[in-house]
């Protein structure tokens, strides 16, 4: 037997899939090499490119969401303790300076109609925490899937998710400012010492 995830469809053979595969109206923008008229510069390139846009997946399909949403809650907690960060809105790791994977709490739909699930709740729903130059950070939070029916599923978050974001950009920056001022009094201490020697 062969499964279409995105469809929740069983097939008989591989054969029978890849040909829905191909004929399905709802899988052909993922086969378009060029939906968009974008290039890409290798086969791999494409496929990352099919799997973090959303114009190419439904909500459901996806393996993970960002939430900005939630960015004003985050804000408020930072706030405060005079903390001060904006969402980055690029789901992407280039340029993080620092990368955290922790647990939230959520709660989980499965929205595939024949599963006889009503949901799910979590209290190890997967993130990663990014901290990007410039006061930015953003999170990743990744979906499960439903265990009657294998489907993903976005999650609904709690207040979790804020709590886990905000604490670990203040512990950051504690160890940036930490770290900065170590380096200023090694500085000073330094300077002092060539002083004294004169």
């Amino acid at each position: 037997m062969a499964r279409c995830a995105p469809c929740n469809r069983q097939f008989k053979t591989k054969r029978a899939l890849e040909q829905h595969i191909q004929n399905s109206s709802s899988h052909t923008s993922m086969h378009d090499s060029n939906p968009h008229n974008r290039s890409f510069a290798s086969k791999p390139a494409l496929e990352k490119h099919i799997q973090n846009s959303s114009a190419h997946t439904s909500p459901h399909a996806r393996r993970w969401s960002m939430y900005p949403t939630h960015h004003e809650s985050v804000s408020h907690l930072l706030e405060e303790d005079g903390v001060y960060f904006k969402f980055h809105d690029v789901d992407d790791s280039t340029g993080c300076v620092n990368s955290y994977d922790t647990n939230i709490m959520g709660r989980f739909t499965c929205h595939n109609n024949s599963c006889t699930s009503t949901g799910w709740s979590s209290k190890r729903i997967a993130i990663t925490i990014r901290m990007y130059p410039g006061a930015k950070y953003n999170a990743r939070i990744y979906h499960q899937r439903c265990k009657s029916c294998k489907g993903l599923s976005q999650p609904l978050l709690d207040e979790s998710y804020a709590d886990r974001v905000a604490y670990r950009i203040k512990k950051w920056r504690v160890t940036y400012v930490r770290d900065a001022e170590m380096a200023i009094a090694a500085q000073s201490s330094v300077g002092e010492s060539s002083q004294q020697g004169d």
